[in-house]
């Protein structure tokens, strides 16, 4: 995401849960996101990026819809 290779992340440089985040990463608030900013969220979150807030959904109804079956012959020819 450093598309100008200066080893921090600028506000238009981050993307998906970076930018979303980007002001409780950017922990001095002096605009960008440096490796060492970063590695702090990531101890604090076990490791893993931060997460959206997304609700929990029940994707069986869209997978039924999408699952198809096809019966197979299992009896073997000789």
């Amino acid at each position: 995401m450093d598309s100008n290779k200066d080893g921090q992340l600028s506000e238009k440089e981050a993307e998906g849960p970076l930018a979303n985040d980007f002001a409780k990463i950017d922990s001095n608030n002096d605009g960008f996101i440096t490796l060492r900013e970063l590695n702090k969220v990531e101890r604090k979150s076990g490791g893993r990026p931060p997460r959206q807030n997304n609700h929990p959904k029940d994707l069986s109804i869209e997978l039924n819809n999408l699952v198809k079956t096809m019966a197979v012959n299992t009896t073997l020819r000789r």
